[in-house]
């Protein structure tokens, strides 16, 4: 019998924004390169259902330890490889439910009461540069009242220097990572959590434990669950009794995209560290520039700046250069390569390519402009720069498609140069070097801007959400379904941005995850875990397809609609999805739009794409 649900047409689409990011992403190449970031996440949406099928078929059917496998497989599939979704609500469910059963509360367990003194703060993992690290480090320094503890979960790489020392200044422990299977690991969590007054979570987004060691309210502490990657799917909400979001665009999206209530979330800006640059002149002598150069500073991570977009960020360094023939360009991060080529062959040693820099004061004491990264901006640097009173200039607008990626004015109090294009975007370069007093006025205002949020100030917001968690201790339920929406631009982006650094295929996720596995179903090998993937998808027959992309004349779209209706109506296929070439999409809408009016009940969804071949998998229905 015919499905019941209405004429609807979905596009896969992002929306428009406006201003200069909007113009940027619409460029022939740009466009392009964006509508196959939207092909790819029809493609790795449907791996990800069919890891999270299987991990609800396993605890349906008795095979819990195995269900929490799947769990983290499918979590870590979805972060790796996109497919648009930002909560799991089903995988939330499962996993508290997992962790309820299996590593239950302890009501003899000593309650906290009143003002949390002892705080456990809980990572999956530690690095030697990013931000995800500096944001730990800052908050037990600046939350110095309170006493610290870091426990790492799942430390594979040598735990740097730096961050030692910074928990040393700081008082805090630093305790091993937990052995055992996942429910013993999550066992061993929550044993020393009851120990503390608080936990915090800055874990990565695909780690279960927490999930499962706190999903239990009987005689835990509260529970803050810190989002520090809110452009990815993460899990754990179910057992937070406050979400605590950076920016004011992330508890938006913590209520639309994700299904946490608002009483559930709470801003607390990303902190800046308490530290005293060394002096300029010694600074420069340091790094070899003469006292009286102009400099210009850039810090990025490599990925952020890939050259998946026009302009590549190496085009907007030589474009400032040019405006710019006095100055001198340091970019700390990234290390010369083919991209790099051509600004290096005509800038010479005016633009230096640092690679990774662990220290950049000398850098930020040195610089008299700032020149952000694109297509993604910084986050704690950007913080850094502002407090080090350096003007920045980038290029874009704050629109809110690209605002994920783009600098947060509210934080920074507007105080951003910001350049439509690349020329405009060096002439601001060249301005602002050509001006002491406006360059000593923007960085006073940002100085102003990130001490009052993300400095002194900064204690206040951290203040609001403890007081937060402690009134809703134990109230922390699974997040609620929310409806689907169409792609933004910046999660585009950043798929793009991405796909080099994390991407991985579904057996690759198996292989990555497979130390939890219960021993009976560990992978062996690559080949192996192929197998395992392939069984996966076998066994999970929902979302079964139909797919078309008709030449777009009125005839041929009404008939490709009304055989879609045809395998609809019949329950052979669960999805309809329509490629239409992205540079006739509005054609192609329009023709769809009408042919849905004069039928039945049917919901397509549209992708644009040049190829249907780029999402065609083996048990999809083909019509022409």
């Amino acid at each position: 019998m015919p499905l019941d649900r209405p004429s609807t047409l979905r596009p896969i689409q992002a929306t428009d924004a406006s201003g200069a990011s909007a113009a940027l992403l619409a460029r022939p190449a740009n466009a392009a390169a964006l509508a196959r970031a939207r092909g790819e996440f029809t493609l790795h949406e449907r791996a990800f259902r069919a890891f999270e099928a299987h991990a609800l078929a396993s605890g349906a059917t008795g095979r819990f330890l195995e269900a929490a496998a799947w769990a983290q497989v499918a979590c870590y599939y979805g972060w790796s490889s996109p497919g648009g979704v930002l909560v799991a609500p089903a995988l939330e469910g499962l996993l508290n439910e997992l962790g309820r059963n299996h590593v239950p509360g302890d009501p003899r367990a000593r309650i906290p009461t009143g003002d949390p003194r002892r705080v456990l703060h809980v990572m999956t993992e530690c690095y030697e540069v990013g931000g995800h690290t500096r944001i730990v480090e800052r908050w037990i320094e600046r939350d110095a009242a309170r006493r610290a503890t870091v426990v790492l979960l799942n430390q594979h790489v040598p735990i740097p220097a730096a961050f030692t020392a910074a928990l040393l200044r700081g008082g805090a422990n630093l305790l091993p990572r937990p052995d055992g299977d996942i429910f013993a690991r999550a066992r061993a969590l929550r044993t020393i959590a009851v120990e503390h007054d608080l936990v915090v979570l800055h874990v990565h987004m695909h780690d279960v434990v927490p999930a499962l060691a706190f999903a239990d309210p009987t005689g835990r502490p509260p529970v803050i669950y810190f989002e520090h990657a809110s452009h990815q799917l993460w899990v754990g909400a179910g057992c937070a009794d406050i979400v605590a979001c950076f920016r004011e665009l992330e508890i938006e999206l913590a209520a639309t995209r994700r299904g946490l209530g608002h009483e559930r979330t709470r801003l607390l800006p990303l902190p800046i560290a308490s530290r005293t640059l060394p002096e300029r002149a010694d600074a420069r002598r340091s790094i070899g520039v003469h006292p009286d150069a102009l400099m210009v500073l850039s810090v990025a991570s490599p990925w952020k700046i890939r050259p998946v977009l026009e302009p590549t960020f190496s085009e907007i360094v030589a474009a400032a250069a040019a405006a710019s023939p006095e100055a001198r360009f340091f970019v700390a991060g990234p290390k010369p390569g083919p991209e790099w080529a051509e600004t290096l062959d005509r800038f010479g040693d005016r633009v230096l390519l640092l690679g990774p820099v662990p220290d950049l004061g000398p850098l930020l004491a040195s610089a008299d402009v700032y020149l952000d990264s694109w297509p993604a901006t910084g986050g704690t640097t950007l913080l850094d720069v502002a407090d080090a009173g350096v003007p920045i200039v980038s290029l874009g607008d704050a629109a809110p498609d690209v605002a994920m990626i783009r600098p947060n004015d509210r934080a920074l109090d507007g105080a951003v140069v910001r350049a439509r294009d690349v020329g405009e975007l060096g002439q601001r370069v060249a301005d602002l070097l050509a001006a002491p007093a406006e360059r000593a006025s923007l960085g006073a205002l940002l100085r102003a801007a990130v001490h009052s949020h993300h400095g002194e100030g900064w204690t206040a917001y951290l203040e609001r959400v403890v007081q937060g968690a402690c009134e809703r201790k134990g109230q922390a339920t699974p997040p609620t379904p929310v409806a689907p929406v169409p792609a933004a631009g910046w999660e585009c982006v950043l798929r793009l941005l991405l796909a080099e650094e994390h991407a991985v295929s579904p057996a690759r996720a198996i292989m990555n995850n497979a130390h939890d596995f219960p021993t009976g179903l560990l992978p062996a090998d690559a080949v192996d875990a192929e197998h395992f993937a392939r069984a996966v998808f076998a066994s999970e027959q929902r979302g079964r397809r139909v797919l078309a992309q008709p030449v777009l004349e009125a005839a041929a779209v009404v008939n490709a609609v009304e055989q879609m209706r045809r395998l609809w109506a019949a329950g052979n296929v669960d999805r309809c999805i329509v490629a239409i070439h992205p540079d006739r999409l509005s054609q192609g809408m329009a023709l769809l739009q009408a042919a849905l009016d004069v039928g039945g009940d049917l919901e397509i969804e549209v992708v644009p794409l040049a190829s249907l071949a780029q999402i065609v998998v083996h048990d999809d229905v083909v019509i022409n």
